[in-house]
């Protein structure tokens, strides 16, 4: 549980002295899991900071649900409808399992950015993170099969996620197939199949909703041809994650 205000990205730079000013400002909130917190398209301008538990960024099209990226412990959504002049969600928000915010007022976060221009400089900062990742990532959602779209996707997790463990690398997140499909934008038939395919040729194995990377190596070789340094597949900048992932 994030208890320090300067645990969050957004506010790492503030002294302890500035941070107990801006506290009065923030409401606690609970959630359980499955619960959605903005709707896309709807108006609303409150900024959520996540301090424990896990979120998915997604929108649906035609019944379908594409997920974006999922949003951890010191992360903020819905900065971008609070500096921007609109007020309509450009995403949904939903809880991955129970989870723990503070919620600041639109007025109050420009207020406060006002008095905090290094506020201004990493909201722009996490911004740019989030183009730079879905850059790379139209990149093989458009050009390559469902095969190396698994296996990018795959690599992004391990890169963001991933964990030694004993002779293979674990991702530290539950997933499903359903989830890696609605991540990749296929069915979760195709999905199974790859997973599967996978599994037989020693890249991978999946207990109880963990994927444990087997043969790293093979899986990076796979993806070789986006031609992408390592920094492209990290959700966040190196200059202050805020804090360690499950």
């Amino acid at each position: 549980m994030i208890d320090d205000l300067r645990d969050v990205f957004m506010f790492q730079d503030l002294t302890a002295a500035e941070c107990e000013d801006i506290a009065p400002l923030l409401k606690a909130r609970s959630y359980k899991k499955s619960q959605i917190l903005i709707y896309e398209e709807d108006q609303g301008t409150d900024l959520y900071i996540l301090r424990e538990g896990l979120v998915k960024v997604y929108r649906l099209h035609q019944d379908k649900e594409i997920i974006f990226n999922f949003q951890f412990p010191g992360d903020v959504v819905g900065e971008m409808e609070a500096i921007a002049d609109h007020q309509h969600r450009v995403a949904s928000i939903e809880t991955m399992e129970p989870s723990h915010f503070w919620v600041i007022s639109r007025p109050d976060f420009l207020r406060v950015m006002d008095e905090h221009p290094a506020i201004l400089r990493r909201a722009y900062q996490r911004l740019l993170d989030h183009l730079r990742v879905m850059n790379h990532k139209v990149r093989y959602l458009s050009y390559l099969d469902v095969r190396l779209k698994a296996a990018n996707l795959i690599l992004d997790l391990y890169y963001n996620l991933g964990k030694p463990h004993e002779s293979a690398y674990k991702i530290e997140c539950k997933l499903t197939h359903h989830l890696l499909s609605t991540m990749i934008g296929v069915t979760r038939e195709s999905i199974s199949k790859v997973m599967r395919d996978f599994h037989e040729e020693g890249i991978l194995v999946m207990q109880q909703k963990y994927i444990y990377i087997t043969d790293l190596e093979r899986l990076q070789s796979m993806c070789d041809d986006m031609q992408d340094v390592t920094s492209s597949r990290k959700w966040r900048s190196e200059c202050g994650s805020a804090s360690k992932l499950r």
